[in-house]
């Protein structure tokens, strides 16, 4: 848990967006926590899958996605896909590296 100090504070700006925008995540188990699973749930898991965020997910945050936690280290923008016009169009892509499972309250 985060430890305040009175009178030392940062003040972060942080948008919200009306309308959620989508991220491409590559969601990789490591081989000691798959050798416990069965195949069906390592489906639901084990991939690349899209999330969407009202506010820009940054470096450093944890998510959390089917029961285990996953936290951010970098961000991509590909450019691989095109617009109606011909113009390119940047496709956000999430780093990610395993932390460990939710644990039960």
């Amino acid at each position: 848990m985060a430890k305040f100090l009175l009178g030392k504070f940062d003040l972060n700006e942080l948008s919200i967006n009306k309308k959620p925008v989508a991220w491409s995540i590559d969601f990789t188990l490591p081989d000691e926590v798959r050798e416990n699973m069965a195949a069906e749930d390592i489906r639901r898991v084990d991939g690349i899958f899209c999330m969407t965020f009202y506010s820009d997910p940054h470096v450093g945050d944890v998510i959390e996605y089917r029961g285990f936690l996953w936290q951010i280290t970098g961000r991509h923008f590909l450019v691989n896909r095109y617009s109606k016009r011909g113009e390119p169009r940047a496709v956000p892509r999430l780093l990610v590296d395993y932390v460990g499972k939710v644990e039960a309250l």
